[in-house]
């Protein structure tokens, strides 16, 4: 959001990058978390990358909504799978444990894109972005649980 409107792109353009929260449900059914949560890693570290790309507006709003279209849905995919994999007197603890652990590091993503595009400029701080992304694509892949895992979870 922060380079679109750097470049000053519309306010409906920035606001079609937030259409996944919408169709979050549906695309948690599809297949199982860990390979939602692999493929859309995969995605949002090509499409940041790609934002790079000074096409124009709507090429950026692409690429945003590519990245951001399916990050809620991995969101309700692994609180569910936690749900339903976890025991059940361990769940509230795990939950928070994750929810506190989101919630400290939510600052430092802000800080250090600000910092990285004050420094080096927005473009360079999206592909440093992207390329961390790719880092955990790769994690996220090379991890055989996380690939073959089936769900345990019920319906979303």
């Amino acid at each position: 959001m922060v380079l679109m409107t750097y470049r000053g792109d519309s306010p409906t353009a920035i606001g079609l990058v937030i259409v996944g929260a919408l169709l979050a449900g549906k695309i948690a059914r599809l297949t199982s978390p860990g390979r939602l949560m692999i493929g859309v890693f995969w995605i949002a570290a090509v499409a940041f990358g790609l934002i790079a790309l000074d096409v124009g507006t709507w090429w950026t709003a692409l690429m945003c909504a590519a990245a951001v279209f399916t990050m809620p849905a991995v969101n309700v995919a692994a609180m569910t799978e936690i749900t339903g994999t976890v025991p059940e007197v361990m769940v509230g603890r795990v939950l928070s444990t994750v929810r506190v652990t989101a919630g400290m590091a939510s600052p430092l993503g802000p800080l250090v894109a600000g910092l990285l595009s004050q420094w080096f400029g927005p473009t360079t701080a999206i592909l440093a972005f992207s390329g961390y992304l790719l880092v955990v694509s790769a994690v996220a892949t090379s991890s055989r649980s996380l690939r073959v895992a089936p769900s345990q979870s019920v319906p979303i």
